[in-house]
């Protein structure tokens, strides 16, 4: 799975993954700065040994610029 963050104004962001469930999945951003104007992913690649069943999890973001806030991405796997 991957999410894109694009920033279509003047301010710059920086983004850090704060939580996610370890042993689930593997949260990557693809750099940390998001610049006004470019674009910053987020890479979420599922653990090799994922329990059987849906897995439902987040992953959460904390996001730094003019403002600070906080992104939560909810993470669904298997079922249906």
């Amino acid at each position: 799975m991957k999410v894109e963050f694009t920033s279509k104004g003047q301010k710059e962001y920086r983004f850090e993954v704060i939580d996610y469930p370890t042993g689930f999945f593997e949260a990557k951003l693809s750099k940390e700065t998001l610049m006004p104007g470019k674009i910053v992913e987020l890479k979420v690649k599922p653990a090799k040994t994922l329990p059987a069943g849906t897995v439902k999890k987040s992953i959460t973001l904390q996001v730094s610029g003019e403002k600070e806030f906080r992104i939560t991405i909810p993470v669904k796997t298997g079922g249906s």
